[in-house]
Formats: C-alpha cells, sequence, structure tokens
C-alpha cells in the first residue's frame, strides 16, 4: 500500500506508541473521542489508527508528543538506541517548570485504575522532602547552587524564603499525588546519609545564613525519617498526618546490601512502562522504550529477591536500620548546636 505523503509506516511501533498515549489520556474521557478533538478528525479515524489499519502521520505525531510530553523513537526497532527525554534545568525558573510538568504527570498517574511506581534510591525520593517544606527548600537550594550552579545564588546563604514559594507549592502537590500511588522504594544503608552529607557539608562550608536555620533543617530532616519509618511500619503513606482512606497498603520499603549505583523510577500502568534515570541529583533523563523497560524490570525483580523486605512485618530490621539514622541526625545536630 502507497503511504500518502507525511505518512510513517511502522505499525508495530504505532501500536506501541499509541497504547502509552491511551494510558496517558484523562481516565474521565473516551481515549478515541479525547484524540479525535486533539487532532482535528473522527472518533471513527482514530480507532483505525489504533487497530493499524490508518498510518499515524508526522503531524499527528507530533501534536500528541507536544500535548502528552512524550517521545517518539523511530530508531530504537531497527537498531540499539534508546530514546530518552532530558530536562533542561539551568535556574529556579527551569526548575519550576520542571516541577510543573512532574505534577501534571503523577496526578495523572495518580487517577489511573492501575498504576505503580517502584523507586530506587540512592538519596532520599525526592517527593518525601516536599512534606517538609525547609528542607525542600535547602535541596533545591543546595541543588541550583552546588550541582547547576545557577548564577544567582552565587555568594548567597540558605535561608527560609531563598526559595520561591510557587516552587514548593507545586513540590506539596507531587507529595500528596505520591502519596496516592502503590510505591516500592529500594533504599541501601547509604540512602540517607547522602542527604546527612548534604547539611553537614553546606554548615561546614558557611552556606546558612544561620545556626537557627541550619538546625531547622535538621530537625526537618529528623521529622522526615521518622515520618517514612512509621510509614514503612504500617504499610500505608501518609498526607497532612493523616492515613489515605481507603487503602490498606500502598507503601513498601526494601533495604538493598547492594549499591544501585543511580536514582531510578520505574513507573507502570495497565499498558504501559516508562523509566527515569537519575541525573544532576534532581534531574533525570527518561524512556519510554519497552525493550529497555523489561529489562530494568528483571534488573529490579533480581534486585528485590537480593534485599530485605523492612515494612510491615520486618520490624527488628526496621527498627536497628532507622534508629542508625536518627543517631546520625541527632550527632549532626549535636555538631552544630556547640559550634
Amino acid at each position: 500500500m502507497a503511504l500518502k505523503k507525511g505518512e510513517i509506516r511502522s505499525i508495530p511501533m504505532q501500536l506501541q506508541f499509541l497504547d502509552k498515549i491511551k494510558s496517558l489520556t484523562s481516565p474521565q474521557n473516551n481515549p478515541a473521542e479525547e484524540l479525535a478533538d486533539l487532532l482535528d478528525i473522527s472518533s471513527d479515524s482514530v480507532y483505525r489508527r489504533f487497530r493499524g489499519d490508518t498510518n499515524l502521520t508526522l503531524e499527528d505525531i507530533l501534536r500528541l508528543c507536544e500535548h502528552y510530553k512524550v517521545d517518539f523513537d523511530f530508531k530504537s526497532y531497527s537498531t540499539n538506541l534508546v530514546l530518552f527525554r532530558y530536562n533542561y534545568l539551568f535556574n529556579q525558573v527551569g526548575f519550576e517548570k520542571y516541577l510543573k510538568d512532574l505534577q501534571k504527570q503523577i496526578t495523572t498517574l495518580q487517577d489511573l485504575k492501575y498504576k505503580e511506581i517502584i523507586f530506587l534510591a540512592i538519596d532520599v525520593p525526592m517527593f518525601h522532602h516536599f512534606k517538609h517544606p525547609m528542607l525542600a527548600a535547602f535541596k533545591v537550594f543546595f541543588w541550583l547552587k552546588n550541582v547547576v550552579k545557577d548564577n544567582n545564588f552565587n555568594n548567597q546563604k540558605f535561608r527560609k524564603d531563598i526559595i520561591d514559594p510557587k516552587i514548593l507549592r507545586t513540590g506539596k502537590q507531587i507529595y500528596e499525588a505520591y502519596c496516592n500511588i502503590p510505591s516500592t522504594e529500594i533504599w541501601t544503608t547509604n540512602t540517607a546519609n547522602s542527604l546527612i552529607s548534604q547539611i553537614d557539608f553546606s554548615w561546614s562550608s558557611g552556606m546558612f545564613e544561620s545556626k537557627e536555620v541550619a538546625l531547622q533543617v535538621c530537625k526537618e530532616a529528623l521529622d522526615e525519617i521518622k515520618l517514612i519509618e512509621k510509614q514503612s511500619g504500617s504499610g500505608t503513606k501518609q498526607t497532612l498526618n493523616k492515613k489515605i482512606d481507603n487503602v490498606e497498603y500502598n507503601y513498601s520499603l526494601y533495604l538493598s546490601d547492594m549499591e544501585v549505583g543511580n536514582n531510578c523510577i520505574y513507573v507502570k500502568r495497565a499498558e504501559s512502562k516508562e523509566v527515569y534515570l537519575g541525573f544532576q541529583i534532581f534531574n533525570n533523563i527518561t524512556t519510554i522504550d519497552q525493550t529497555f523497560c523489561n529489562e530494568t524490570t528483571k534488573w529490579i525483580d533480581n534486585l528485590m529477591t537480593k534485599s530485605i523486605l523492612i515494612s510491615g512485618v520486618g520490624e527488628k530490621q526496621r527498627y536497628v536500620f532507622f534508629n542508625s539514622l536518627i543517631e546520625n541526625i541527632e550527632k549532626l545536630i549535636n555538631k552544630i548546636s556547640l559550634s
């Protein structure tokens, strides 16, 4: 069959791409009707594209990618190349846009019937920080000043109001949505110690406006660890200091003796998978390449079989692990207090 001008002929690729798009449509809408409005075609025309009877045009693909913030990988079916999306974050404004996009994605995920997040963490997952505004502001400040090298933070010390409140409000919305998504986190013995080391380094380097500010950040770090310990004990996340209604278990925490090397977020939906690989602490690169996602599934499954479940039933291991973290934070509080 001859292709019309602008058509892309690769039906398996098209079907996989449209499965991904369908998983991102609003749960309240019929996917065909939503795409019909977006592409300005009939619902029947959308169904023909769903079945592979009609080819997507390049214009269709570009419009869908732009609207749903996804990539279309033309090469991964014929080569070993994998296409990743990357966020360009150079300053506080770029970071705010990044969080807004993340908030839209995680809210859409929250509304789906089937969803799950698996987080392999070399640092405390950033979702948790946004429950604690002073700690969240410190993490954003540390990243923008020391990693991104945002010139606006040159010679600046951390203080309560240095980060735009809009960033913290968006972060809180992200945390609220994360609390409603079933999640598994895999930590190592060093996962939380990186946070403690960042606070210690910042204090020793004179990056805090005052001792009181540094101690407040430490207090919120302590509150964060205690809350995560409580959630892992009950197997349920909490939002606004309340247990999620009508959910018995939605949080599992594993402790791995193996270092994972990098933050990795694996997102599962009914019809698609997505992998986010950590880059520059807060940032990430993202792919929907299913071969890569399937390999990531195998890696995670293997890692979990070699890890200890410390949520729910693992009371002894959980106490030992979190007690060690709490002691390390309390030592840092004592060090700062006596300085």
